[in-house]
């Protein structure tokens, strides 16, 4: 019997998007990853696997995020605000000081990416991502504005216990009280969206797929986790009381603790 193929063979190559070369010591979705794709079709490629590109926490790694849905900011082309009015010239010449062209710091690149949406953010006029509105965004909105006041502690360290536990009413005073910082998140997850969207269609309009990558748990540090905690196998506290990980192997004889907690696959089963 001859087997039907649903794809026809073809190629690709596995980049980081961070890898990519630039200005801004880390890759982003712009210029550079569009030459990429110029690359790949004019070559024969047919695929680019990027990795995951969600909102990555305080270990910066992409299996390790803050959300299972929202991407990571230092990943917008700053170039973009420029275009849009948002900031000068002088601010993108400052983005792209003292970075490095041999490797990605993390910890100055995520700051000085803070401080260029920040001032992109105070200029904006009225609220032309008020039409984004994805399930997840609210409470990823307030999670970050949250996290921020405490420093970017996990929601398990925070000393209110109504924040912590998700209460409703302490979730109400404090959405009015950090309301500024809340649509600040909003406001980025709207320009990596749009650059994204940008992003994909060029790529398909040269014939290059994009694939993508997730991790098998979410992080015990998300939105998911601090809102939907029914999901996982997490109390109220945040004690967890069966974390992922792998047996141990060749490489890791004493075995991995990986610290994401495990799902609640009863409930998901119940509800589908």
């Amino acid at each position: 019997m001859q087997s039907v193929k649903k794809y026809s063979r073809s190629s690709g190559v596995l980049l980081p998007l961070t890898m990519l070369h630039g200005p801004f010591g880390i890759g982003v979705m712009g210029a550079e990853a569009m030459e990429l794709i110029d690359f790949l079709s004019d070559a024969g490629f047919r695929a680019w696997q990027v990795l995951p590109l969600e909102n990555t926490g305080a270990c910066y790694s992409p299996y390790k995020c803050i959300s299972a849905f929202a991407g990571e900011p230092m990943l917008i082309d700053p170039r973009m605000l420029l275009e849009m009015g948002l900031v000068s010239e002088d601010e993108l010449s400052e983005r792209t000081r003292g970075v490095s062209d041999d490797y990605v710091d993390y910890a100055l690149v995520r700051q000085k990416q803070r401080e260029i949406l920040r001032a992109a953010y105070t200029r904006l006029g009225g609220k032309p991502y008020s039409g984004y509105k994805p399930f997840w965004l609210d409470n990823y909105a307030l999670y970050m504005a949250i996290k921020e006041r405490y420093g970017g502690a996990p929601w398990y360290e925070w000393d209110d216990s109504g924040l912590r536990g998700f209460d409703p009413a302490a979730l109400k005073a404090v959405r009015k009280e950090l309301g500024a910082e809340i649509e600040f998140n909003k406001f980025v997850q709207w320009l990596f969206n749009k650059q994204w969207l940008k992003l994909k269609a060029y790529a398909a309009k040269r014939g290059v797929s994009i694939i993508g990558d997730m991790p098998i748990y979410v992080s015990e540090d998300s939105a998911e986790v601090w809102s939907r905690r029914e999901l996982f196998d997490a109390d109220k506290d945040g004690n967890f009381l069966a974390v992922g990980g792998a047996p141990p192997d060749y490489f890791t004889p004493d075995s991995q603790r990986w610290g994401n907690p495990v799902y609640n696959w009863l409930l998901m089963k119940k509800d589908g």
